[in-house]
C-alpha cells in the first residue's frame, strides 16, 4: 500500500514543483519587458526552462528534463555566488529548485505520469 502513495508524493511534487516555477520565475521574468529589450536573447532560456516546467508538470521525459533543469539552477546558484553574493545568504530560489529537481532526476515521474502511461 505504499506504492500509491509514492506516486501520489511524486504527482504532488511535479505539480508543486512546476507551477511554482511558473508563477514564482517564469511569469514576474516574463512581464519585466525592459529585461528583455535591454538584453534580446535573454527570453531564450526562459522559455527552455518555460517547457521544461510543463515537461515536468507532465511527466514527459521527467529524469532527463529534471536532470537538465537541475543543472541550470546548479549554474544559477553558482553564478550568484561567484558575483559576490555571501555564502551565508545563499540565492534560496536557486538551491531550492536544484534539490527538488534533483529529486526528481532521481526518482523519475511515477504512476501517474505520461512516461508511466508510454511505457504501458
Amino acid at each position: 500500500m505504499v506504492a500509491p502513495r509514492i506516486d501520489a508524493g511524486l504527482l504532488t511534487l511535479r505539480v508543486g514543483i512546476a507551477i511554482s516555477f511558473i508563477l514564482l520565475y517564469a511569469l514576474p521574468q516574463a512581464q519585466s519587458a525592459e529585461v528583455f529589450g535591454y538584453h534580446p536573447g535573454r527570453y531564450w532560456p526562459l522559455v527552455a526552462l518555460s517547457f521544461g516546467a510543463a515537461a515536468v508538470l507532465l511527466g514527459v521525459a521527467t529524469r532527463l528534463v529534471s536532470a537538465c533543469l537541475a543543472l541550470s539552477w546548479a549554474w544559477a546558484a553558482y553564478i550568484e555566488l561567484a558575483s559576490g553574493q555571501r555564502w551565508e545568504s545563499l540565492p534560496v530560489r536557486a538551491v531550492l529548485f536544484l534539490i527538488l529537481f534533483a529529486t526528481l532526476a532521481l526518482t523519475g515521474a511515477g504512476r501517474f505520469s505520461v512516461d508511466h502511461w508510454l511505457r504501458r
